[in-house]
């Protein structure tokens, strides 16, 4: 599990920052170089869904990992980005500061609720930007897939997260993209500027027939 969510430890509970996120493929890396039974030159990242896009940001900056395949990426922030629209962007980049300040001086937390059926009802509609839980909706159904709750300042984060900034300078490694068979999708699109931005001398793109 990432920091902050599932089993992992660390505060606040439930956040999702990126940054945080990447450094922990790092850290996991890291553990790996201190096993007698890994190879350490042969080192290949592999992320799905917005893992894909973490796994992209990761693995231009730590070339530790020798290669690097993604499943359905996703540029996670480019995909909220894109739901909102500019303007609501920077409006809910406002509430969610507001937000930060109110918890800061004790006031309550808000949630995303888990997946329960009913996406926590109750607590989405104490937010005020309808395009915004649906962004939430789409990340938590068809991305996260667990049923951990979701700090809603996350946002805060996320909007300003772009997984490929830095991407045709930085990533060198041999390069798998694997997308479905579906070029309307925001992974589609995602995995097509990953695989042509990408200055990799080996790389690949994959379209599994029929799936969507």
């Amino acid at each position: 599990d990432p920091s902050f969510m599932g089993n992992s430890s660390g505060e606040p509970r439930y956040l999702e920052d990126p940054l945080i996120t990447i450094e922990d493929i790092k850290c996991a890396a890291d553990y790996l170089m201190t096993l007698s039974y890994v190879d350490e030159h042969n080192l290949c990242l592999l992320g799905i869904g917005s893992g894909g896009g973490y796994a992209v940001n990761a693995a231009m900056t730590d070339y530790r990992f020798s290669s690097l395949a993604t499943v359905v990426g996703l540029n996670i922030g480019s995909s909220y980005r894109k739901i909102l629209g500019r303007e609501n962007v920077r409006k809910a980049i406002m509430e969610l500061s507001t937000q930060r300040t109110l918890q800061a001086r004790g006031g309550k937390k808000l949630y995303a609720e888990s997946l329960d059926g009913s996406m926590g009802e109750t607590k989405e509609k104490s937010f005020s930007h309808t395009d915004l839980i649906e962004a939430i909706r789409f990340h938590r159904e068809c991305e996260m897939q667990h049923n951990d709750p979701f700090l809603l300042i996350s946002l805060s984060h996320i909007l300003g997260f772009d997984s490929f900034h830095m991407l045709s300078e930085l990533l060198i490694q041999p390069l798998l993209v694997v997308v479905a068979d579906d070029e309307t999708t925001e992974s589609y699109k995602h995995g097509m500027q990953l695989f042509y931005m990408a200055s990799s001398e080996i790389k690949n793109f994959s379209v599994i027939e029929g799936a969507k």
